[in-house]
């Protein structure tokens, strides 16, 4: 009877210990499947962040690059006025009315930290002028210098050159040269004294007058650029036909331009003629020129790797041809 009780007693045990252990086990089991959940659900949301993030550089760079591509042509003006406004902000700002201008400040700095300059002063008081050299920025530290032993002098002249040495150089050729016109009348410790001379130094190395510089300057931004004329390697042409009225446009190989017309004399009409046609050093740039001209046009064809140039009557790209002969040289 006691050995049942024992057996029975030792039964009980087992089972609460093996449920204990199940129920580890199933709850291990859950907490796993819970953490593998919130992994998938973490996963799925950095994914998403990623490909939102992702989407929205996207439509950084290509929204705003396809609305300015759009708008390029609407926009130019505005666009070279700004340029404009920008290169004309450029200045040594040294407080110097002559100094401070965009021209001079191309023409002080444009070659670099090793360049010199002489510069050419003036005194209407004593009628006398002062030459010297410096660096091209430094020219605005001279004139203060001077000022108080000199109170109306006044820029009117700079060169520039590569070297300081040939800057000292082209120095003293003038006050050689207009050595027997020296002027005593001006006396200092920074007006150099030595360096005044009575009349206006002429000829090499030419001094030009900072107005004569703005007004080039202002010259060279307002003029419209002109196409520059390459080597006659390639050519894009216009041929015509006066008795159907129509033209066409394309490219070849300049050698391969007789070729060209006489195919279409024989499959187009006996009376084509190349009317217009300029140089183009690469066989790239020609092709593309070709192509731009003609989509612009309606006229362009593809089919695979097959590219067509279509006859068309009275195209855009007439005024493209209207500056150069059929020899392929520019019209003056």
């Amino acid at each position: 009877m006691g050995f049942l009780i024992f057996v029975l007693i030792a039964t009980v045990i087992w089972f609460y210990f093996k449920n204990k252990d199940l129920q580890k086990k199933a709850n291990t089991a859950e907490r796993t499947a819970s953490q593998l959940q919130e992994e998938r659900v973490r996963e799925r949301r950095s994914v998403a962040t990623a490909a939102a993030e992702r989407n929205n550089f996207e439509e950084d760079i290509t929204v705003p690059s396809f609305e300015n591509r759009e708008s390029s042509t609407a926009e130019q003006p505005r666009r070279q006025r700004s340029t404009s406004l920008q290169q004309n902000s450029d200045s040594l700002n040294t407080g110097i009315a002559e100094l401070d201008g965009p021209g001079m400040f191309q023409r002080l700095t444009r070659l670099g930290p090793s360049a010199s300059a002489v510069y050419l002063l003036n005194s209407k008081q004593h009628k006398a002028y002062k030459v010297g050299y410096c660096d091209p920025r430094g020219i605005a530290n001279r004139i203060k210098q001077i000022k108080p032993e000199v109170p109306d002098v006044k820029l009117v002249g700079t060169a520039v050159f590569t070297t300081v040495q040939n800057a000292f150089d082209a120095e003293q050729r003038i006050l050689d040269k207009y050595k027997k016109h020296k002027y005593n009348g001006i006396n200092g410790r920074w007006s150099g004294s030595t360096e005044w001379i009575s009349q206006r130094p002429t000829g090499r190395p030419y001094l030009t007058e900072p107005s004569a510089v703005e007004d080039r300057y202002q010259e060279e931004l307002t003029a419209t650029p002109e196409r520059p004329i390459e080597e006659d390697i390639y050519t894009v042409y216009l041929m015509k036909s006066p008795s159907k009225a129509m033209h066409k446009a394309s490219w070849c190989s300049t050698e391969n331009l007789k070729d060209k017309l006489r195919k279409a004399q024989r499959e187009f009409a006996s009376d084509v003629e190349i009317s217009s046609r300029f140089p183009i050093q690469t066989r790239p740039r020609a092709r593309a020129i070709a192509q731009s001209l003609n989509k612009e046009a309606g006229t362009f064809r593809q089919e695979g790797r097959n590219e067509t140039y279509e006859w068309t009557s009275n195209p855009s790209y007439l005024g493209q041809f209207k500056d150069w002969g059929s020899d392929g040289k520019k019209i003056l």
